[in-house]
């Protein structure tokens, strides 16, 4: 009788020790995730649409605000005008 509170400590501080870990990983990924998500640059192009219930952008609407989005190459910023990009060539 004297080892069964031994065997509960150690498979109670073993399931501890398993939520925590579950909780660590759980924070890395939801991190990973937020990175990832805040990466895609639709929020900032002039071709979104900010209400986009209808169309999401009017150049890309099959990839816009998702990871396709990331190499977009018709991405110009909102701020940019037209002689700013007509100087740059």
């Amino acid at each position: 009788m004297t080892w069964f509170p031994l065997v509960c400590a150690a498979v109670l501080w073993g399931v501890l020790v398993c939520l925590l870990w579950d909780a660590v990983c759980w924070i890395r990924q939801t991190k990973l995730n937020l990175q990832r998500q805040f990466a895609v640059p639709c929020h900032r192009c002039r071709y979104a649409n900010p209400d986009y219930r209808y169309l999401k952008c009017t150049v890309n609407p099959q990839g816009a605000f998702s990871e396709a989005a990331l190499g977009c190459g018709d991405f110009r910023a909102e701020e940019e005008t037209f002689a700013s990009r007509n100087a740059l060539h």
